[in-house]
């Protein structure tokens, strides 16, 4: 596929959204489909379990935050979804069940509440309801109390509780402590939200279940086991978030450790290994990449850099200008020929969903042959944050920390990467601006001009300090980008990658089904025409 030019975030979030859409199935109250099965003939979407709380609130959430990004909403549809989400709560104890169905049994599963949460939160700071967010306070009241409680720390001893008894079973059967500890990610944002502090207290004591008395992370942040599936990510990032939320100093700094193991063993260009530190012979994940997990290393990233812990904007942009792009599909004739029997809805499923089991160099490498419904909401929210996180402004002024295209009411920035090293920068407020470079850009090559005039650069750490900024003042930043190839050895094997500036080009040797990274036009002379420039939009819903 060829890397979208200009405002690639928002084409990759409108085709993400075009998925999601097409999984709602109206004659079951839009629940949407988990799973789409390629092995079936001819392939067909199917219903699962995690239809009713884990993907409704997954979806509920990347529609909102899509929105803003977008600059709209989804009608009937996205209303329909909420409502089905909303039915899922059990007025009994303020759990949210998944439903009895053929596919179903009758539960609230432990993972799925953090999910319920992420979409409800979402939900509640888009629109202030006060239904939602009684909800979320039920919600984690019930959690309160079927949490097994000690002096300092709290913890579920399974994955599945049904009115009034935890039940054997589930994904972990209690074994994976982050499975539940990611309900901190929604609990926490609601707290900042509300200061409710039965959220902060219950958050409090499973963060330090997690961090301190779990075992599934050692002190110096190694681990080994499921990124994602697991919890261990999203629990870090909950974890993560509430250091931040009451300034524990340590707690962050151990989530800071945890990234940088996560990083260690993840590309350059962002494959991450579900199973990180599993054998493959053993367990088929550990081969491949989830983009819920590449999600969660992008926020951690982004939440780690916006806290001054580390520089990880680079990681951030490498990540989604790479990967998380790679893992959407988009030309749905690669996976299914219009010779090849299929409903319209399949096919409007696969075409800008993203993958749940990538392999370094193609996509499609589930062993079961099926495509997961979470990891389409999952990298629609991680672009909406990356987008969210190109630009910001404080005291100091605007700083723009990511070569990547957005319009925002301060300042409109065009990236021309991969074509050209080329930044143009657009101000609209009499502000100073910051503008930061890549780390591969060698500052001495660097060049600026102010309103077509050259300016000598002034640097500040790796931004740029443009000055203050007169409203209507282009600032146009060029630099080269180097080209070459790099060896990784990923998972065993070892793949040659092509790369131009912060950009993959090509990786050797080629995937199978659905190769990824082909890109034959960077670097060539030829440069798309750009998207059109969308309005200026702020973030309203912040995670």
């Amino acid at each position: 596929m060829g890397v979208p030019t200009g405002y690639f975030l928002e084409e990759t979030i409108e085709l993400g959204v075009n998925s999601i859409l097409a999984r709602l199935d109206a004659a079951r109250q839009h629940e949407p489909y988990f799973l789409v099965n390629l092995r079936s003939s001819p392939p067909r979407a199917e219903h699962a379990s995690w239809d009713y709380c884990d993907l409704s609130g997954r979806c509920v959430d990347a529609l909102a935050l899509a929105g803003q990004v977008l600059g709209r909403g989804w009608g009937e549809a996205e209303e329909a979804l909420r409502e089905f989400l909303l039915a899922r709560a059990n007025p009994r104890d303020g759990l949210f069940y998944n439903a009895e169905s053929p596919w179903s049994s009758y539960a609230a599963d432990m993972f799925c509440q953090g999910r319920v949460l992420l979409g409800l939160v979402s939900w509640y700071l888009l629109t202030g309801s006060s239904e939602v967010e009684a909800k979320i306070a039920a919600l984690i009241s019930g959690l309160s109390r079927i949490a097994v409680q000690r002096a300092d720390h709290c913890f579920y001893p399974k994955d599945v509780w049904r009115e009034g008894r935890w039940l054997e079973g589930g994904l972990w059967n209690g074994s994976a402590p982050g499975y539940a500890a990611q309900q901190l990610i929604g609990m926490v944002r609601y707290y900042e939200a509300t200061g409710s502090r039965e959220a902060l207290a219950l958050a409090g004591k499973l963060a330090r279940h997690f961090a301190y008395h779990s075992g599934a992370i050692a002190w110096d942040g190694t681990f080994r086991g499921h990124t994602h599936s697991g919890g261990i990510l999203p629990a870090t990032l909950g974890v993560l978030r509430y250091a931040l939320a009451v300034g524990d100093e340590e707690l962050a700094g151990w989530c800071h450790r945890v990234y940088a193991h996560a990083r260690r063993h993840t590309t350059a260009f962002g494959w991450i290994p579900d199973g990180l530190g599993l054998d493959p012979s053993s367990t088929p994940y550990a081969r491949t990449c989830e983009t819920c997990a590449l999600a969660d290393l992008v926020e951690l990233a982004i939440k780690l850099s916006q806290a001054g812990l580390g520089d990880h904007w680079d990681d951030m942009e490498r990540f989604a200008r790479n990967q998380l792009l790679e893992n959407q599909i988009r030309e749905v004739e690669r996976i299914l020929p219009p010779t090849v029997s299929a409903e319209d809805r399949v096919r409007a499923m696969l075409r800008g969903s993203f993958d749940s089991a990538a392999l370094p160099n193609a996509l499609l490498g589930d062993p079961e042959g099926v495509l997961e419904g979470c990891c389409t909401p999952a990298g629609v929210r991680a672009c909406c944050l990356v987008w969210d996180a190109v630009m910001s402004r404080d005291a100091e002024g605007v700083h723009v920390h990511l070569a990547v295209s957005r319009h925002t009411p301060w300042a409109s920035l065009v990236s021309h990467e991969p074509h050209r090293g080329e930044l143009r920068l657009r101000a609209h407020l009499p502000e100073r601006y910051y503008l930061r470079l890549p780390e591969w850009a060698d500052g001495r090559q660097v060049r600026l001009t102010v309103d077509g005039q050259p300016r000598a650069v002034a640097w500040r750490g790796r931004y740029l300090d443009l000055g203050v900024a007169r409203e209507g003042q282009t600032f146009v930043v060029t630099y080269p980008q180097p080209s070459g190839e790099r060896v990784e050895r990923i998972v065993g094997r070892e793949y040659v990658v092509g790369w131009r500036g912060g950009t993959v080009t090509s990786i050797s040797p080629a995937g199978a089904r659905y190769p990824t990274y082909l890109r034959p036009e960077v670097g060539r002379g030829y440069e798309p025409p750009a998207s059109a420039e969308p309005p200026a939009r702020e973030a309203k819903v912040r995670w």
